[in-house]
């Protein structure tokens, strides 16, 4: 373990950096893998609150017209 760089050809300092290699690819792809689904969940999520969104909107234009025809029938009277 003293000597572990002490020579890139040496067993134990390949192994060690195989090691290493096989961890951090371990870790990236995990990580990009839940990253990923959370991306797809918020994905979907963010299609549902736009469509409620469009909802929303298009009923309260529906409102607001029934309020101008309800104010130009009292203008009438």
């Amino acid at each position: 373990m003293d000597n572990l760089f002490a020579s890139l050809t040496h067993e134990d300092s390949i192994a060690f950096l195989i090691s290493v290699f096989v961890s951090f690819l371990i870790g990236y792809v995990t990580a990009w893998l839940l990253y990923g689904s959370r991306v797809s969940k918020l994905k979907k999520k963010l299609k549902a609150v736009r469509e409620e969104l469009s909802q929303a909107a298009a009923e309260r234009d529906q409102l607001r017209e029934e309020l101008d025809l309800g104010k130009a029938d009292m203008v009438r009277m």
